[in-house]
């Protein structure tokens, strides 16, 4: 089967994330697919895509969203890209943001369906059982480490006690119950790493009835 490019482009939409987008004319559609086009659109975020549109062979248009895929209704090539596009502009503020908050694992759960359900993208999320424990946790030293590594890329401890201007001794003790907790990273190297460029935390309360 003959195919002609179409489009054919990578834009760099922040260090970490990127948007690659490839098309072809084809003699003849695609078995599944009823017009002449294939096409793979996909964002990455790091080494993983995080949304992808295709249209492989005897599956027909789809998108694929982290893990879940759902089915597109193709009516033209422009249209599609709109789409796309659509789907970066609801997720990208999420792509490379931690959401940290506090959240029952019931609340969690049924938040994470609610977002397959609809198809739109979640936020990379932190979960806490209470307020109390996020700020024990969530200390202000422990905070000014997460900001230092924020988007930085791997850190050396000593760089970062540099950084953020305390006792190596105490910034690697602090390092290291954030690493415990899975809240950063340490590579083979023994370096630091948060693999977010932005925080939010969302600590709400109201008095009872």
């Amino acid at each position: 089967m003959k195919a002609e490019p179409v489009l054919s482009y990578r834009q760099q939409l922040t260090a970490s994330l990127f948007k690659e987008v490839r098309v072809w004319r084809l003699s003849q559609p695609l078995a599944g697919s009823q017009h002449p086009f294939k096409y793979r659109l996909a964002l990455v975020s790091g080494d993983q895509c995080v949304l992808r549109y295709d249209n492989e062979r005897g599956k027909g248009d789809h998108k694929h969203l982290g893990d879940q895929e759902f089915a597109l209704t193709f009516t033209s090539m422009p249209q599609l890209l709109i789409d796309f596009d659509r789907d970066i502009n609801a997720g990208e503020r999420f792509m490379n943001r931690l959401m940290i908050e506090v959240a029952s694992e019931e609340e969690a759960r049924a938040q994470a369906i609610a977002s397959l359900e609809c198809g739109t993208p979640q936020p990379p999320r932190y979960l806490f059982r209470t307020q109390e424990d996020l700020l024990d946790t969530l200390n202000s030293h422990r905070f000014a480490i997460l900001k230092a590594l924020a988007g930085a890329g791997p850190i050396g401890v000593q760089e970062l006690a540099r950084r953020v201007g305390r006792d190596l001794s105490e910034v690697h003790e602090d390092a290291w119950q954030l690493s415990a907790i899975g809240l950063i990273d340490k590579t083979d190297c023994g370096e630091l790493q948060f693999p977010y460029d932005a925080i939010d935390i969302h600590l709400g309360w109201q008095a009872a009835a």
